[in-house]
């Protein structure tokens, strides 16, 4: 897990988010940089797109008849840049720095990639394509609600695939 403080980014010797969840879980979920909320609570993804990931993720789990088979302990989520950006974009440049934290933290999991940053972060390094999906950030779906349902589905195949093939692993 990250330090308390970042060492090298533009952002060093400002707060520093963790993840939250399982990170020993097969999934990831993988946003851009913490919000407003995150750097008041030390935790990624608990402020209003946290609040919505986990609605939609639950709406998805339950999609694929998974309820009962995959839990939030299945799941680690956290972000390509853990230090407080103050509200500005991370570059790709920004993103490498993290990237040997962010590499261990996503070692051998299937990773859904919410944005723009983290899915160019993830190609940059060559992710296994077979071991990502790439959606929408919750941001966006908070203002533009009728995303919802493509995120789910999307989501939800994801998960069953990648639940197959978990099952397959372990027989």
């Amino acid at each position: 897990m990250p330090a308390k403080h970042c060492a090298g980014c533009r952002w060093a010797g400002g707060p520093c988010v963790i993840g939250r969840g399982n990170p020993q879980a097969p999934l990831a979920l993988l946003g851009e940089a913490p919000g407003t909320v995150e750097i008041q609570r030390g935790v990624a993804f608990t402020g209003p797109s946290g609040q919505l990931l986990d609605d939609l993720l639950h709406r998805a789990v339950a999609a694929a008849g998974l309820c009962g088979k995959l839990s939030f302990s299945d799941f680690w989520i956290t972000n390509c840049v853990c230090c407080d950006t103050r509200g500005q974009t991370p570059t790709l440049a920004d993103c490498k720095l993290c990237w040997p934290r962010l590499s261990k933290e996503l070692t051998g999991k299937y990773v859904i990639a919410l944005g723009q940053v983290a899915q160019r972060n993830l190609r940059h390094h060559r992710w296994p394509l077979n071991r990502a999906l790439f959606v929408w950030h919750p941001a966006y779906i908070l203002r533009n609600p009728l995303a919802a349902g493509g995120w789910v589905m999307r989501v939800r195949d994801f998960l069953s695939t990648v639940h197959q093939e978990l099952q397959g692993a372990t027989k």
